[in-house]
């Protein structure tokens, strides 16, 4: 049986975007356990910290859940290589194993996923590009993760193609995830 992950933000006791992550618990229930209650994420999370940056990791599947608190210290990013990919990653599964063996490959910090040309995601987070004005996010993605979504939603971000060659045209690269927004995980390009 396959299992899903979510990893939220919880900073001093503050829990952030929530129903972003509820949105895509309900279509990870709607689309593999059709049958069963879709799990309540707010009914999970207890007994929470009250200081300090945490990532709360929720593995689950329509039988059973898991919920974690696990300090969360942003990763450090220098170097990155590009690697391309044939295969998807449309929901949140806890099994990531080809994206981990692909991210044990390189020697970089980090790996931008590729297909046909087109950039897509991290090994751990999707990507917005800066142009000197505006943020960008690739319109081609492994995931469309809730800080993506929750981003364009607030035209914070706009969708367009970017490929390889595109690279050049912007400044910095921002890796964004549901534990890092627009702008605070970065690295010059």
């Amino acid at each position: 049986m396959c299992q899903f992950i979510e990893s939220i933000k919880l900073k001093d006791a503050k829990v952030f975007h929530l129903e972003w992550h509820q949105k895509r618990v309900n279509e990870s229930f709607k689309t593999f356990f059709p049958n069963s209650p879709i799990l309540i994420l707010d009914d999970l999370i207890q007994d929470i910290p009250t200081d300090g940056f945490y990532k709360i990791r929720i593995v689950y599947d329509d039988q059973q859940h898991t919920v974690e608190f696990q300090k969360y210290f942003p990763k450090q990013i220098q170097s990155f290589e590009l690697i391309e990919v044939d295969f998807d990653y449309n929901f949140k599964f806890e099994n990531r194993q080809k994206i981990n063996q692909l991210k044990e490959t390189s020697s970089a910090d980090e790996v931008i996923f590729t297909k046909n040309n087109n950039i897509l995601d991290s090994s751990y987070s999707n990507l917005a590009f800066y142009d000197g004005k505006k943020w960008f996010t690739p319109s081609s993605y492994l995931l469309n993760g809730t800080t993506r979504q929750r981003l364009i939603a607030e035209n914070k971000l706009i969708e367009t193609t970017i490929t390889k060659n595109d690279l050049n045209k912007y400044e910095k690269v921002s890796f964004i995830n549901a534990l890092n927004d627009l702008n605070e995980n970065c690295l010059e390009l």
